[in-house]
């Protein structure tokens, strides 16, 4: 893994190389300050099954978007820093942020573009845009370090074919660990997309995305000799894709493919060579290799007109599990929104998935979720909202048979200073 601090100074390297390599001064650039502050109570701010412990709190989140775009290129920073504080829970407060910086430069037939991120979140954020993949796995807070950095090249071969080419690159470090062994890991992905327009309104691709994912080193020594415990896994996925636009306000997207992963435990004790009675006084330290196939889907559909929108989607996939090793996940997400008025607007989430090991590993973590969150809006000027939301989130440890819920009442309001500063 990279000393700390390493991840920042990737991300301000890759910013570096972006702006350098721009023509700034016949840019047009815009900055967007905005707040949102809020209120909330939760019953169950750990997500405990017993010893409940419930709380009121508060977070407060300043934000800026800074936008620059010329003829040929195009740039955008957000920074969001989210203060959170709960009012009789220990070790329950936290400072985050949200880091994110995206651009591409553009040819007549090619696209050249960065991605890249670098979050600090906590496993008590249950926010739908930003809670962690392990969110509430434990009892107790668990801070997450998490830099991403994402190149990309698209070409445009033909009328009709696209071709794209991107790399991914994500580190993942674990701080202010209480209870559990989490691990630290870095994911590396390289995936190549060729895309043809059928029609005006229908489009078929086919990919192929390749994975490496490595946990961290835990050093032991054992009968005099040097070892290093750490899960290793290789993920190939080959996806068949295909998009229909059925009218100006629906879309369908479908992806269909077959993955292959093949998870490595390293320095694992095996074969016995010595015992007594029942009792193994003398084990053979080997690695393990466990190969799975399964299915890779992704099915969106998408509806929306002048005064609702309405969006599902349902997905299998491989990720890392925050123990080590590898879990598939199956999801399906439901999203409306819908204008009452001018001033007001409701929106409905309802989001269940469950994950399962895959190598055996993080097994006493296999778990169903479900998320009920109804939310109204109410728009007090052009630039100033006030809303009100409830979640409810419910979950089982499906080996252990161990359910808990919890129930969150926020109250937030959101300031935005659009354009503050411009040259638009």
């Amino acid at each position: 893994m990279g000393a700390p601090g390493l991840p920042a100074c990737r991300l301000v390297f890759a910013a570096v190389l972006v702006m350098n390599s721009l023509s700034l001064a016949a840019a047009e650039w815009s900055a967007s300050p905005a707040l949102s502050v809020r209120a909330q109570y939760d019953d169950n701010v750990s997500m405990r099954s017993t010893n409940v412990l419930s709380s009121a709190g508060y977070s407060v989140a300043p934000i800026l978007n800074l936008d620059g775009r010329d003829d040929d290129w195009k740039l955008n920073m957000r920074t969001v820093l989210r203060s959170t504080r709960y009012s009789d829970l220990d070790n329950s407060d936290s400072d985050n942020y949200f880091f994110n910086l995206g651009g591409g430069y553009n040819t007549e037939t090619q696209q050249f573009g960065l991605d890249t991120s670098f979050t600090r979140n906590n496993t008590y954020d249950t926010d739908y845009d930003t809670q962690l993949p392990g969110s509430q796995l434990v009892d107790d807070r668990t801070e997450r370090e998490t830099t991403l950095i994402s190149p990309f090249w698209q070409w445009q071969m033909t009328e009709t074919g696209t071709l794209l080419f991107s790399l991914s690159s994500q580190d993942v470090e674990y701080d202010e660990v209480t209870s559990l062994n989490y691990k630290d890991y870095q994911l590396d992905s390289a995936l190549i997309k060729n895309t043809w327009n059928l029609t005006s309104r229908s489009q078929l691709g086919f990919s192929v995305q390749y994975q490496t994912y490595a946990s961290e080193k835990s050093p032991f020594t054992y009968q005099g000799e040097s070892y290093n415990d750490y899960t290793e896994f290789e993920n190939q996925i080959y996806r068949l894709e295909y998009a229909y636009l059925i009218s100006e306000q629906s879309r369908f997207d479908i992806s269909t493919g077959k993955r292959r992963t093949t998870t490595t435990f390293h320095d694992q004790p095996t074969t016995c060579l010595s015992a007594l009675g029942p009792f193994c006084l003398l084990y053979e330290i080997d690695d393990v290799e466990v190969a799975d196939d399964g299915v890779d889907l992704s099915l969106n559909f998408s509806h929306s007109n002048e005064v609702s929108s309405f969006q599902v989607s349902l997905s299998r996939m491989v990720q890392p599990a925050s123990f080590g090793g590898a879990q598939e996940l199956d999801k399906i997400v439901l999203q409306h929104e819908y204008s009452w008025t001018e001033r007001i607007k409701s929106s409905l989430l309802l989001e269940a998935y469950e994950t399962t090991s895959i190598d055996g590993l993080d097994v006493v973590n296999d778990r169903e979720r479900y998320r009920i969150e109804p939310r109204l809006i109410w728009k007090l000027t052009k630039d100033l909202r006030l809303d009100f939301t409830y979640r409810h989130i419910s979950q089982t440890f499906t080996q252990s048979d161990v359910d808990s819920q919890s129930n969150t009442y926020l109250i937030g309001l959101h300031m935005a200073w659009p354009k503050l500063l411009s040259t638009f």
